[in-house]
């Protein structure tokens, strides 16, 4: 997998794929207006190709509603190639693989997923990893709150 760079986008552009924990989203909420910064961008994916100008979600929704919290209206993100062979989606609970195809087509019908009902996975060099605090994937920026305004 290439990597891709960080850039803005409006939070607006966002679609997600599965649901969020209200609780969780709440003390990110906290903890992201503390430290005036976001740590990490969202990984999104470029749906252009079915709905121009939009981005699926692909890890940080509970960082996505956080900032809606806050009242931002930008969000850094790193766009990827979510049909990347180097990129699985798993489950937390138990080892299913998911369809990406179905993913998107249910974001963009509406039809969200359970909270945490996928795990992405990165494949580097046989090694797997997930997305939640990878730094290949959402690397440290520590993005300013006041530049998302």
């Amino acid at each position: 997998m290439k990597a891709e760079k960080i850039v803005k986008i409006k939070l607006s552009d966002l679609i997600p794929h599965e649901q969020f924990r209200p609780e969780h989203a709440q003390e990110l909420t906290v903890q992201i207006k503390n430290d005036k910064v976001l740590k990490r961008p969202i990984a999104v994916y470029d749906l252009g190709s079915y709905k121009p100008g939009k981005y699926m979600i692909v890890d940080g929704h509970h960082r996505t509603e956080a900032l809606k919290a806050l009242g931002l209206t930008y969000v850094p993100v790193n766009v990827i190639d979510y049909f990347d062979r180097d990129i699985m989606v798993r489950s937390w609970d138990v080892e299913v693989v998911w369809d990406k195809k179905e993913i998107v087509m249910g974001a963009l019908e509406g039809k969200l997923l359970k909270p945490k009902a996928t795990k992405h996975i990165l494949v580097q060099y046989k090694q797997e990893s997930a997305f939640q605090d990878n730094d290949y994937i959402e690397p440290i920026i520590n993005y300013p709150l006041e530049d998302l305004k």
